[in-house]
């Protein structure tokens, strides 16, 4: 089964795992994954953590904190990733 559109909880926070981006949740941080390379890592609403992007290997929990850790420290003050 896949799970679609959960809450989903670690390290004392909670995001909503959504398969395609297009069905985010805008009142938290969306972990997605189905738009294969085209997209990349960032979206401001949230991370693609499909394993298309990772060379077929699930990203672990450290791995979606320190992308966590990216996107607030310079992906969401870059403005050439969010025009």
């Amino acid at each position: 089964d896949v799970c679609k559109n959960m809450i989903i909880r670690f390290n004392k926070k909670e995001f909503y795992l959504v398969h395609k981006p297009i069905h985010y949740n805008p009142d938290m941080l969306n972990l997605f994954g189905h738009i294969h390379r085209s997209g990349g890592l960032y979206k401001p609403f949230g991370l693609n953590v499909g394993c298309d992007l990772n060379h077929f290997r699930l990203y672990s929990e450290e791995d979606i904190e320190f992308m966590l850790n990216m996107k607030s420290t310079y992906w969401d003050k870059d403005k050439n990733l969010n025009f």
